[in-house]
């Protein structure tokens, strides 16, 4: 079983006819209801939805394979090993799991599109080939870190603005001058969010009003939020439910967690919007009672198999309470 066939048919409520099904076939809970209803699926944007990739091996005729060598599924990398000759390595340079391909073929590798790559494989290839990394596009990556502070002379502070990574914050706070503050408004990590808090004066806030991570920032400051963008802000309901006059409901036709105001107020549901919205799908609690059980059966064969017997007392089972039982 594959865990998007959590959701597999839209909400009661949801009127099927005003779906656009171009935009549906890029939502990422999407692939079961779609499979469903194939002859309206836009291939172009499927070939890219993660959990895609059983189907379209069925369809490989109808695939976009430049959008499939960007598919971030964890099936997307057997099917292009099978169709070598239509990988997009550019595309794929970018793919965390795509140095399973890129390792044996790196002459055919981007470096550009590699410096982009969040991986821990992509980085040492990177390390080893520090001439060829694109330090502009390298200073967003959350993986770089470390070697961003090996080459501080190299780094594109508004890039850097940008990263998310672990431990970021500390390069950060020795260059804060050189930071760009609008980027920062975007950044979700939070210890980078406190830096923020000393510079207020030039915040962005309306690229902060979007930022789930700056709400304790804009409920200090509601005077100074946008709040078009605060409509978007999954972390926001609170604020929005208080506020109902200034919602914005293109915005909030695609957050994930307004799906109860937009259900109480069909006639302001923008509806293309609302076909990004990955919550306007029933949960499939039938898929969800076999995978319990099937991970349940799964652990009592592995726990209780006899070899195992002599490891029950450090799990904290006496063996004549276990086979009593």
């Amino acid at each position: 079983m594959n865990s998007y066939q959590m959701y597999d048919d839209l909400l009661d409520w949801i009127d099927i006819t005003k779906i656009d099904w171009d935009i549906l076939s890029n939502n990422k809970n999407a692939v079961c209801f779609l499979e469903k209803n194939e002859d309206k699926i836009d291939w172009f944007n499927f070939s890219e939805l993660s959990g895609s990739e059983s189907f379209l091996e069925k369809n490989t005729d109808k695939i976009n394979w430049d959008n499939l060598s960007l598919n971030d599924g964890p099936n997307t990398i057997q099917l292009l090993k099978n169709n070598p000759d239509k990988i997009n390595w550019k595309y794929l340079s970018v793919l965390p799991q795509g140095y399973e391909l890129f390792k044996n073929n790196m002459d055919k590798m981007d470096w550009f599109s590699l410096s982009l790559n969040e991986s821990l494989s992509a980085i040492k290839i990177l390390e080893e080939n520090p001439d060829k990394i694109d330090w502009v596009y390298f200073s967003k990556n959350p993986y770089g870190v470390r070697l961003l502070e090996q080459n501080k002379k190299r780094i594109d502070w508004v890039y850097l603005s940008m990263n998310e990574g672990a431990g970021v914050e500390t390069l950060m706070e020795e260059n804060e001058a050189q930071l760009s503050y609008s980027c920062l408004s975007l950044n979700r990590n939070k210890n980078v969010l406190k830096i923020l808090e000393r510079h207020l004066n030039e915040v962005n806030w309306v690229l902060l009003s979007s930022n789930p991570e700056a709400i304790y920032i804009l409920e200090k400051h509601q005077d100074k939020i946008d709040w078009d963008s605060l409509s978007g802000n999954p972390k926001a309901i609170h604020l929005l439910e208080k506020n109902p006059d200034k919602i914005d409901w293109y915005k909030l036709s695609g957050n994930p967690n307004a799906i109860h105001l937009l259900e109480k107020n069909t006639d302001k549901i923008d509806w293309n919007m609302l076909s990004t919205n990955p919550n306007i799908f029933k949960i499939n609690y039938s898929f969800l009672k076999q995978s319990a059980f099937e991970l349940n059966t799964e652990i009592i064969t592995e726990r209780f198999h006899p070899d195992n017997i002599s490891k029950f007392a450090e799990w904290g089972f006496e063996v004549s309470e276990v086979w009593s039982v």
